[in-house]
């Protein structure tokens, strides 16, 4: 909590400094050891790193406002170490193609290929296929069943339907491979 106040003082330019290190010595309400352990931890973090200037600053307000000297410097090293661990943690950021090497639009453009390619290979199955007659006491058509004898479609729309349904099955399909094929090339 120290840290984070410490923090959000350092990069408040409306706030001036013995205001800020006033603020600290209220929020630590006496505990010099707070004010080291955030201190010494935020000095350590930041090293000499320029681009870490708000941390610093924290724990430069922090030693200002009457931080243990005795515990200081432990709490430098602690912060020191942290650095190191932080810097240790793997990144999944592929530094080549400036992407990340898992998840992201090349899997969503996989799932989104194998669903179209998926709904396409449906649409083909169940568009009308043959005509169904039925021939007692006169004969008359009764209309069209898909090609697995699920779904029976109303007579006199076979014809169309079918046209329709293979072209626009085939383009979901085609549709499909090709968004899955460019998000394996994104990927590599």
């Amino acid at each position: 909590m120290i840290e984070g106040t410490a923090r959000g003082l350092a990069t408040d330019k409306e706030v001036a400094e013995a205001e800020a290190v006033r603020r600290l010595r209220a929020l630590a309400a006496g505990r010099a050891d707070l004010l080291a352990e955030a201190g010494g931890v935020s000095l350590g973090f930041s090293g000499d790193d320029p681009t870490k200037w708000a941390t610093r600053r924290a724990g430069e307000l922090c030693v200002a406002a009457g931080a243990d000297q005795d515990r200081l410097e432990h709490w430098i090293a602690v912060g020191r170490v942290r650095a190191v661990q932080a810097k240790a943690v793997p990144s999944t950021y592929n530094r080549r193609r400036h992407r990340p090497l898992r998840g992201g639009h090349g899997m969503r453009r996989r799932v989104i290929g194998s669903t179209l390619t998926v709904l396409g290979v449906l649409v083909v199955l169940f568009k009308p296929y043959e005509t169904v007659s039925l021939c007692a006491r006169g004969c008359r058509e009764q209309g069209s069943s898909d090609w697995l004898g699920l779904i029976n479609y109303p007579a006199g729309r076979g014809d169309g339907l079918a046209r329709a349904m293979f072209v626009i099955g085939v383009a979901l399909v085609v549709t499909g491979i090709v968004v899955m094929i460019r998000a394996r090339r994104r990927l590599t």
